[in-house]
């Protein structure tokens, strides 16, 4: 089940009012309310003292609350998976033993057994979560009006009552709309034959994590990172070192490619670093525990992000592949021509004018390729969409990025690799065949699509209108355990400032 529980509630404080002379005539000298003095201009009023000011001050904003919490906004509290990673609900938290990347493990109903988690990260697995407390879900608020004003939207988060199961409110994503016919197919939504395409916005709030350079194992990313035609070998008689233009640090990679006419290109594999193979990209979620058996599914759309820091004028380089085909972006580095090539398959496809990448010679780039659609932002604002036709098949994907430079020494710091959300063909509705959905119904599945209850598998498949209790807007108490990543011994829990955002 995937239910919003525990409602916050908040209790009025009782306040006790100070009864106000409203008298304007003179006072005698023993009131105490508002002395008043008489001048030659007229009256002047001697201002209450800051303890009084105080209480009224308190007292308008504990009204203001109790009338926010009653007619627009209420908070509640997620205690379980089902839109992890977006909204986490109880769960175990501990530093990775090998790469310190922080392992987010979902508490179970009820807790059994001995939960272990693995790094999404490096890959360890077998991580022993006992010893850890178990930090409560996130808290969000929710607009209890906006439903009144429009009606819901794709991609958004919502919180209703499931026509299924009316005991409890529910939060999932919107994902059908009114009047559609609604298939999920690899992965991906597809409404009335056509595949429905994420804008940039939309592709940062599904986002999964895959890799964090900035979290490195012992021995650094070497097993990762090849030059792009280089594959990555295990032959114990012989190690395969990297190209001499190529330097693997600690967190960041170094291309040297100044003296070069041509793109000089690093590959990330997803390399086992336990033993001596290279992966297939798969959905497997760390929230959900250790991946078991074959049960997951190829993925192939990708999301990259990097800050870069070069000298010179040339182009700084950065790729994706789906399966399908490899896009590949260039920026110019010269202020005076900034135009972008945009290349599939290593054929020039088109340009793109973009805006100068950074005068002190450090830029951010994201490049995703998610439903098809490639988007290209440059510190943060989207530059450059181009849609590709739909793919009739997907290759296994081992290596989804490159990152490059021609004609510039460049070094890449903050690399991170996610993925998009998977959904997956279970379930009886809208998996196997398309799904009417009547007018003023809507179709919704949890960011968890392995962990989910859901549209897909509810006996009412989707939920009317009417049912709609209001949107997320501000995820503003997610929590973590003092000391974090300690032992259940350690006490108390705090707000974890770098998650608190609004939700789109």
């Amino acid at each position: 089940m995937a239910p919003i529980g525990d409602k916050t509630e908040i209790l009025p404080l009782s306040v006790e009012t100070v009864p106000q002379s409203t008298e304007l005539d003179a006072a005698p000298e023993s009131a105490t309310q508002h002395p008043v003095t008489i001048t030659e201009t007229g009256f002047h009023y001697k201002s209450p003292g800051l303890f009084r000011r105080s209480i009224e001050h308190f007292a308008i904003f504990l009204i203001t609350i109790l009338f926010l919490r009653v007619i627009a906004v209420e908070p509640y509290g997620v205690p379980t998976g089902s839109m992890a990673p977006s909204l986490i609900g109880n769960h175990f938290v501990k530093a990775c033993p090998r790469c310190h990347y922080p392992v987010v493990l979902g508490q179970s109903e009820p807790v059994g057994g001995h939960p272990t988690g693995f790094c999404p990260n490096c890959g360890k697995s077998n991580i022993d979560m006992q010893e850890v407390r178990t930090v409560p879900g996130d808290r969000v608020l929710v607009d209890k009006t906006i439903y009144h004003l429009r009606h819901p939207r794709r991609w958004e988060i919502a919180v209703f009552m499931n026509p299924s199961d009316l005991s409890k409110p529910y939060v999932k994503r919107v994902i059908g709309l009114p009047g559609e016919k609604l298939l999920i197919k690899n992965g991906d939504i597809w409404v009335n034959g056509e595949l429905i395409r994420k804008s940039f916005s939309e592709v940062q709030e599904c986002m999964i994590p895959i890799f964090d350079a900035d979290f490195c194992p012992p021995g650094g990313w070497y097993r990762r990172w090849y030059s792009e035609n280089q594959e990555p070998s295990f032959n114990a008689t012989a190690t395969v070192a990297p190209p001499e233009w190529l330097k693997i640090y600690h967190k960041e990679l170094a291309i040297h490619a100044k003296d070069s006419t041509l793109p000089r290109l690093a590959g990330y594999w997803q390399t086992s670093i336990d033993q001596n193979h290279v992966e297939v990209l798969k959905d497997q979620f760390s929230y959900n525990g250790d991946p078991t058996g074959n049960s997951h599914y190829a993925i192939h759309e990708f999301i990259l992000s990097f800050e870069a820091q070069f000298q010179g004028s040339g182009e700084l380089i950065a790729g994706i592949n789906d399966g399908a085909n490899q896009v590949r972006v260039a920026l110019s580095t010269n202020d005076q021509a900034n135009v972008g090539k945009f290349l599939v398959d290593q054929k020039l496809v088109s340009t793109f004018p973009h805006q100068t990448l950074g005068n002190d010679g450090k830029v951010m780039v994201e490049l995703s390729f998610v439903d098809r659609r490639l988007i290209v932002a440059i510190n943060g604002r989207p530059c450059f969409t181009h849609d590709l036709p739909v793919a009739t098949s997907f290759q296994d994907v081992r290596s989804p990025c490159v990152v490059g430079a021609r004609g510039i020494d460049t070094h890449f710091r903050n690399i991170r690799i996610y993925r998009d959300i998977y959904y997956r063909p279970t379930g009886q509705h809208a998996v196997q065949k398309e799904l009417p959905i009547a007018q003023n119904h809507y179709y919704l599945l949890g960011d968890n699509s392995a962990n989910s209850d859901d549209s897909r598998s509810w006996k009412i498949p989707t939920v009317p209108e009417r049912n709609f209790l209001g949107k997320p807007f501000f995820l503003h108490q997610p929590s973590k355990a003092n000391g974090w990543g300690g032992i259940k011994s350690t006490r108390g829990f705090q707000i974890d400032w770098q998650r608190v955002r609004l939700l789109r």
